[in-house]
């Protein structure tokens, strides 16, 4: 049996890079020239790692949404008010906040795809119902302390949270400005204090 050469690459890495092209430019609009170029590696390699395209975009999803709820779960269990941690994450997602960085990978691919790729639609839906409880649970520690309004439910809360911050990376992603965006944090946060 013939073996082939030992892969050259970090696989993560590769992937990361994949990852920003789909969250700069979408499934659709992203050619297979385009990925390789910035991923750095040839075709062969490609599909021998990742097969096709729409695996590759699965894999980049999967890995986008996983850093990014360990980025969520880093803010919101820093020692010290829940309420602060609340909105250190929300101005964290703030869209034209990051250094111009305006997409949300997950955003991006519930727009694609809606329903019509059930894996994907389940990706998704599991990364938005773990946000929701993550931040149910930092609201009802939140509320434990004295720091909400005691007539806000954590749960439903935590799920408005999703939606709104969501809302704001649709916004960023059609170019809204700082100030549109800092208005609707300024509401959400005044809606829990």
């Amino acid at each position: 049996m013939v073996r082939g050469r030992p892969k050259s690459f970090d696989t993560d890495e590769v992937l990361d890079r994949a990852m920003e092209v789909f969250r700069a430019r979408g499934y659709e609009a992203t050619c297979m020239p385009t990925l390789l170029e910035h991923m750095g590696i040839g075709r062969q390699s490609l599909y021998d790692t990742f097969g096709d395209k729409e695996h590759l975009f699965k894999a980049a999803l999967k890995r986008y949404l996983d850093k990014f709820y360990l980025k969520l779960m880093e803010i919101l269990d820093r020692p010290g008010s829940k309420l602060d941690n609340i909105e250190n994450l929300l101005r964290y997602m703030s869209p034209n906040y990051d250094q111009g960085k305006t997409s949300c990978l997950a955003v991006n691919a519930s727009a694609e795809f809606g329903s019509e790729d059930p894996e994907i639609a389940d990706f998704l839906k599991r990364h938005y119902d773990r946000m929701a409880i993550a931040l149910e649970n930092a609201l009802e520690s939140a509320r434990q302390a004295g720091e909400l309004k005691p007539d806000i439910n954590p749960g439903a809360m935590g799920r408005w949270l999703v939606n709104n911050m969501n809302g704001l990376a649709l916004m960023g992603r059609v170019g809204m400005p700082q100030s549109f965006i800092n208005d609707v944090l300024t509401h959400t946060l005044s809606t829990l204090k």
